[in-house]
């Protein structure tokens, strides 16, 4: 059984209960197929494991029943070839082992280590620094610039104008003028709309909601649908 969803080839929606050792419960909630590669002396070799368990309440670490790998024609032997290492056997193949570690045994995996970031130039122009930086201020990259070595700015220094900060950073003027249309008295004009269907359906099934404004007194009211064609009951008060 495992946490890590990422593992699985394929997967069943299931749902069983599991107890473990303190008496608490947790829930498996998908069952399929996973591979995992597993080392022995420099060779990996991947297994399939299949009806592997999906809980993902256990944390990190996954278990391995050892009756489930005899069940499914594996061969388990434990101190070969040394102390504190179980060896696991497919017919006369060794395909994987697991070393004793905090009392309890660990397969032996090989071990991924993090790839550092290939840096693709360390000269731009300073509006290219700006946009690899986040588009932060132009003062602050001459700054980094400066207090990092082998980082330079080509060409001029002076500040650019970055197209993508100023739309960004564009507002609307307030519009003053007054209003076209004056309402003296409710329901003259009722703005409405209708927006759906929504991913998700309403505890009640409904899948679209239509509003009304009333643009004199500003009340607003809310409906929900189950179908669109609802619209012209509720615009009708049906």
């Amino acid at each position: 059984m495992t946490a890590d969803k990422t593992l699985f080839e394929r997967l069943n929606s299931i749902r069983a209960p599991i107890h473990i050792a303190n008496g608490s419960e947790m829930i498996a909630i998908g069952e399929g197929d996973i591979v995992l590669d597993l080392e022995v002396n420099g060779t990996v070799n991947q297994v399939k494991l299949r009806k592997t368990l999906y809980v993902p309440d256990m944390g990190q670490s996954g278990l391995l029943s050892v009756r489930c790998i005899q069940a499914a024609g594996g061969i388990i032997s434990f101190g070969v070839p040394e102390k504190d290492v179980v060896s696991i056997f497919h017919g006369k193949k060794l395909v994987g082992m697991a070393r004793l570690e905090n009392n309890a045994y660990v397969l032996q995996m090989p071990k991924r280590e993090a790839q550092q970031a290939k840096i693709q130039s360390t000269h731009a122009r300073l509006i290219e620094w700006h946009k690899r930086l986040g588009h932060i201020g132009f003062d602050n990259v001459k700054r980094l610039v400066d207090q990092t070595p082998g980082m330079a700015i080509d060409g001029s220094r002076t500040n650019p104008v970055c197209l993508s900060c100023v739309a960004a950073k564009q507002t609307r003027t307030p519009n003053s003028s007054p209003a076209t249309r004056i309402t003296t008295a409710p329901l003259q004009p009722i703005h409405s709309d209708i927006a759906g269907p929504m991913k998700t359906s309403s505890l009640g099934g409904a899948k679209y909601f239509v509003l009304f404004i009333d643009n004199f007194s500003r009340f607003t009211a809310v409906f929900t649908l189950k179908k669109k064609i609802g619209y012209y009951g509720k615009v009708l008060g049906v």
